[in-house]
């Protein structure tokens, strides 16, 4: 498991822009190639884009929040043994 920068899965409009957003807070995920068998419900900022804009998220921690929003952290993976 590692803790990473989440898309959030809902459309937004920021601004009066359709928007991608990110969350500025560090969520647990399971590593590539497995499935979680147990999330939480976590409440993180994101930060919003403009939907068609490229961005660079090496610095999203250090991001301001546009919005704050609901989103599943994972507590327990199941792995294949190829992944394990």
């Amino acid at each position: 498991m590692k803790y990473e920068s989440i898309q959030l899965e809902k459309k937004v409009n920021v601004h009066g822009q359709d928007s991608t957003c990110f969350s500025v807070e560090p969520v647990l995920r399971c590593l590539p190639g497995c499935s979680p068998v147990k999330t939480t419900s976590v409440n993180v900022g994101f930060k919003c884009f403009a939907a068609d804009s490229s961005r660079d998220l090496s610095n999203i921690f250090n991001e301001s929040v546009d919005l704050r929003d609901s989103t599943e952290a994972h507590l327990a993976c199941s792995c294949s043994a190829q992944c394990s």
